[in-house]
């Protein structure tokens, strides 16, 4: 039966949390990464060339926003003109909360 997305997603999460609280900066032999996650190294390196597919995958929509949300935001604190209750503290919350006019 294959895996789900949510496992391989749990599984590398672990892997990355195990990987992020070692005190060397030695590499991670696949070996050693199944072991600690009780998989086969096969499974590790499926697991990895997913990541890394879906990296690849999503890389021009996610540089896209490294330009997109800097605009966004200068462009509506940087308007000419006071946004609406600009004066105020609510008024400031509002602006930036994804639901709007609360």
């Amino acid at each position: 039966m294959p895996e789900t997305a949510t496992t391989q997603a749990v599984r590398l999460v672990e892997l990355v949390a195990w990987m992020s609280q070692r005190d060397s900066n030695k590499p991670v032999s696949y070996r050693a990464a199944a072991r600690r996650l009780g998989v086969t190294e096969e499974i590790i390196r499926t697991d990895l060339s997913t990541l890394v597919g879906l990296t690849d995958a999503y890389k021009p929509w996610l540089a896209s926003l490294n330009v997109a949300i800097p605009t966004l935001i200068t462009g509506y604190f940087g308007m000419n003109v006071p946004y609406p209750g600009f004066s105020q503290t609510a008024a400031t919350w509002d602006a930036v909360s994804p639901w709007g006019w609360t």
